[in-house]
């Protein structure tokens, strides 16, 4: 019965999580589906009534919910004011004028949060604070790869688990040529890497919990080796990377306490 769940589970996960391709992408991302855990509220007002007057706010950010003109949706979104929901949409950004840019999804499913509609989830969800980063999350047995597309080369967002623990295993892939920053933090704990962009490209991870800074070496239990994948893979040795991009595999340590999600930040190269 698990293994069935399981593979419902990654089917879900190519439908509607921000789908990623080996491939380029066919469609612009803004027009791919994704899914949102947040709490509803209506009757948002805002300058210049640049607003659709109903809204998502998730624990990374707060979206406008745009629904069908046919349809009741925003009269069904009123029912779920204060509530705890799940809205399947399009994620796109959209100019204002007092608001120089509104973040919007265009909802294609909205129902209540109930344990029976999160077992119908991924086991992770993926949400990202640009509509040009993509993610998808596949299960290979008991490890959890996610992989992350992002246009601009700096972007955050945030990983949550839609089961009660989570899976043994978590790679994260980053197709970016560059790495000068990655940071994942989890409570009190922050995780960062680092890819030197000049010189011997050294690597630099290091932990920050309770107030402390620990750089890290292959013996302590937090240590994880941040690789290159594609052409170049195992040990950089040129940036920017000419395809791929890079990898880290979350030490165990990190989701010992089963965080609900964990942050993630990230950046290919600093600008100036």
């Amino acid at each position: 019965m698990e293994s069935k769940r399981i593979a419902v589970r990654v089917v879900a996960t190519l439908l509607i999580m921000a789908v990623l391709s080996r491939e380029p992408l066919a469609a612009p991302p803004e027009t791919r589906p994704q899914v949102f855990l947040g709490t509803m509220q209506s009757g948002v007002v805002a300058i210049g009534g640049e607003t659709t007057g109903v809204q998502l706010k998730t624990r990374l950010q707060a979206y406008e919910l745009e629904f069908p003109k046919d349809s009741d949706g925003a009269r069904r979104a009123s029912e779920f004011d204060g509530q705890p929901v799940i809205v399947t949409g399009e994620f796109r950004t959209r100019p204002g004028v007092e608001i120089s840019e509104r973040s919007l999804i265009v909802v294609q499913t909205l129902v209540a949060q109930s344990s029976e509609e999160l077992k119908r989830l991924p086991l992770l969800l993926g949400e990202f604070r640009s509509p040009g980063t993509q993610g998808v999350v596949t299960l290979d047995k008991e490890t959890a790869t996610v992989e992350i597309r992002c246009g601009t080369g700096i972007d955050r967002g945030m990983i949550t688990r839609t089961g009660e623990t989570w899976p043994e295993k978590i790679r994260l892939r980053l197709f970016l040529k560059g790495l000068e920053s990655l940071r994942c933090t989890a409570g009190e704990a922050a995780l960062s890497w680092s890819v030197s962009s000049t010189g011997s490209r050294e690597t630099h991870s290091s932990l920050a919990q309770a107030g402390k800074l620990t750089e890290l070496a292959p013996s302590n239990p937090w240590y994880s080796p941040v690789q290159a994948f594609g052409r170049t893979s195992g040990h950089v040795r040129t940036m920017p990377l000419p395809d791929g991009g890079f990898e880290v595999v979350i030490p165990a340590p990190f989701l010992e306490s089963n965080p609900e999600f964990f942050t993630i930040e990230w950046i290919d190269f600093y600008r100036r």
